[in-house]
């Protein structure tokens, strides 16, 4: 197949960046042709706000290079993924004007949510859910800001109104049952969402009988992913050593936790290193996770997880068998469970075992190799939206 990928990437790469690549790399090793048509986030710089909203809403420039990338490389599918701000969904009404079927994988909530997390002021939220936008400009919901809220909800609101979704996309991938259920009841055609979970790459190696030690968080440091949680154990005295790995606004605060162990930002082979020598992944988010990437990425090293009830966490995580799943306000329930994991390492291998398997088994690259190209066959036999 010939298949045209389209995606805005973000300035601090994060997972949708990963997946994107990672799918390429996949399709290709299988003898595909994927071409891509990318923008990046620090393009912003140095451009004027009302440009800006302009090309969030509706950007000419991208309608007229998706049409004459179409036009050279003729695919016969285009992918898309994320298309805020620079591209906008003017890439989707290309390639339906060039007669090429559309699928689109809906990684976040954001075609229901302006900040795409489904959280405000550190609770769940679907004020927006189905709705005309408008509060998420009155609580400044997309970086606590009144006008760039309004332009994220003008630009939801113009293309529920002019069909780009309902019309312009053949089959949309929901990456959990959350976010298909949440695009659901915002009114996008439920027959054509169906859930296409994230992979992640296989362990180089079978994880090793080495003693493991110790707790990990990987992933970006802000308020949403609960990270307050880790700072209040690790004031009360946490058992053992937690370890911190990335990136953000919260990485200062982190920094002067005297329990906390933080390494910022790794290379994804150092990543895998530290979670080969963890005895779990903690992932205390309290927003509503989308997916989890960073929890079936642990799960091909044989490391079990301890995550908040939120989102897709609890479909990834089968408590007491792949990890423990805990409600995201609960320091003491937090605090009896890691005492719990660092006095019984033979439970936490166990459990780290049985998530291995689960992830060859659902999240591994050739069972999403064989999910995606069914999914293809299925938006190529639909035609156009």
């Amino acid at each position: 197949m010939r298949i045209l990928q389209i995606h805005n990437q973000y300035q601090q790469r994060g997972g949708e960046d990963v997946v994107v690549d990672r799918e390429a790399a996949l399709l290709r090793a299988d003898g595909h042709e994927v071409m891509q048509l990318l923008r990046h986030n620090d393009e912003v710089r140095g451009r004027a706000s009302w440009r800006l909203a302009l090309d969030a809403v509706w950007s000419r420039e991208s309608h007229a290079a998706v049409l004459a990338r179409i036009a050279q490389a003729r695919p016969e599918l285009v992918h898309v993924h994320n298309t805020m701000p620079l591209l906008s969904p003017s890439v989707i009404h290309a390639a339906r004007q060039a007669g090429v079927p559309v699928v689109m994988t809906l990684h976040n909530y954001r075609l229901v949510c302006a900040n795409g997390l489904m959280l405000r002021a550190g609770a769940p939220c679907e004020d927006c859910v189905g709705q005309v936008p408008w509060r998420a400009v009155w609580h400044r919901c997309y970086r606590g800001s009144a006008a760039q809220s309004g332009v994220v909800a003008l630009t939801l609101q113009v293309h529920r109104a002019l069909g780009t979704w309902h019309r312009g996309v053949t089959r949309f991938a929901a990456v959990s049952s959350p976010v298909r259920e949440a695009m659901c009841r915002g009114g996008l055609p439920a027959d054509r969402i169906e859930v296409l979970p994230n992979f992640a790459e296989t362990a180089t190696e079978p994880p090793s009988d080495a003693p493991r030690h110790g707790l990990l968080y990987v992933g970006r440091l802000a308020p949403e992913k609960g990270l307050d949680l880790l700072m209040t154990l690790a004031a009360q005295g946490a058992p053992g050593t937690i370890t911190v790995v990335g990136d953000g606004p919260l990485r200062g605060a982190l920094e002067a936790v005297p329990g906390l162990r933080c390494l910022g930002p790794l290379p994804p082979a150092e990543v895998r290193r530290e979670m080969r020598r963890a005895r779990a992944l903690l992932l205390p988010s309290r927003a509503a996770e989308s997916f989890g990437l960073t929890v079936i990425e642990a799960f091909s090293e044989g490391l079990p997880a301890v995550v908040s009830a939120q989102g897709a966490l609890p479909e990834l995580v089968q408590a007491g068998r792949t990890g423990w799943v805990l409600p995201a306000d609960d320091p003491p329930a937090w605090q009896a469970v890691l005492q719990s994991v660092l006095q019984s390492p033979e439970e936490a291998r166990r459990r780290g075992e049985a998530a291995r398997e689960d992830f060859l088994a659902r999240w591994s690259p050739p069972r999403h190799r064989d999910a995606l190209m069914a999914f293809y066959g299925r938006a190529l036999a639909s035609g156009r939206g």
